[in-house]
């Protein structure tokens, strides 16, 4: 049962875990690619890592925000700022294998949080179409 204003985003069933919305699915993801990322890989893997994790930042951000959940959509924007992919914060290699560890931690909490999420959806504006379209 779904709240009033509020559609299914299309949760699935993964590995005998049923309901898992996208948001979750892709916080996973994130999640593995910060692993993946403790070996020593080609720059423009980390590139990728920056672009993905700073996206899936903001989407869980936005989801918690619109789930009334503000202080943990914190999180996701937090991830975004250090992951963002056009002002890159300058680390040494060894801290950014830390902040990848704290990162699939994070990120993995988010997609807990965020599991059998339903989004709100807007609904259209009738433009001057007597008794609906």
């Amino acid at each position: 049962m779904l709240p009033s204003g509020a559609v299914d985003c299309g949760t699935v069933e993964v590995l005998g875990m049923k309901n898992l919305s996208a948001i979750s699915i892709a916080c996973v993801a994130a999640a593995l690619l910060c692993i993946i990322a403790l070996a020593k890989l080609p720059y423009g893997y980390y590139s990728f890592l920056r672009l993905v994790v700073c996206g899936v930042g903001v989407a869980a951000g936005v989801v918690l925000v619109k789930r009334g959940d503000p202080k943990t959509a914190l999180l996701g924007w937090a991830l975004a700022i250090l992951y963002n992919p056009l002002f890159k914060v300058p680390l040494q290699r060894e801290a950014w294998e830390v902040a990848n560890v704290v990162t699939a931690g994070v990120l993995g909490y988010l997609a807990f949080v965020c599991r059998n999420t339903a989004a709100t959806v807007i609904e259209p504006l009738d433009a001057g179409c007597p008794g609906g379209c």
